[in-house]
């Protein structure tokens, strides 16, 4: 039942089920009103069905509504304001912050990777230290 019901849930990435992606077509319902086959067999395997699919809705609800509440413990959006170095937020959890024109990676950041600014006196520095092959910083001469 519980490969049936992830086979048949919509996915936020495709806009579709896998069912619906592999065969073209919404999956049927599997639909029971108690009582409506004269079998009384099926119709006790048909209600357990049923007593399964509420437990196991209730059981992902809750782990939803879990990890959630985890999820929003560490994540500072909406909870302090954006630093003077954060450009903008983009969606409700990626931050684009204000990088040096050297570093070159991508400039959309997880709410994750962001650290909180420790103090007003702490500064970035101007430009990345040079680093050798083994990414030790290479000391820079100032006189001889």
């Amino acid at each position: 039942m519980a490969e049936w019901c992830y086979n048949t849930t919509t996915h936020s990435a495709t806009g579709m089920s896998p069912f619906e992606a592999f065969y073209g077509h919404k999956p049927r319902l599997l639909l029971y009103v108690c009582g409506t086959t004269a079998n009384e067999t099926m119709d006790q395997q048909l209600r357990t069905r049923d007593e399964i699919m509420g437990l196991l809705k209730e059981n992902l609800q809750k782990a939803q509504q879990r990890m959630k509440h985890f999820a929003d413990r560490k994540n500072p959006t909406g909870q302090k304001e954006l630093s003077q170095l954060i450009l903008e937020k983009v969606g409700s959890v990626a931050y684009k912050p204000h990088l040096l024109i050297a570093a070159k990676i991508h400039n959309v950041f997880h709410v994750s990777w962001l650290k909180k600014k420790l103090g007003e006196n702490v500064t970035a520095l101007p430009s990345l230290p040079l680093v050798d092959k083994e990414g030790n910083i290479k000391p820079k001469l100032e006189a001889i």
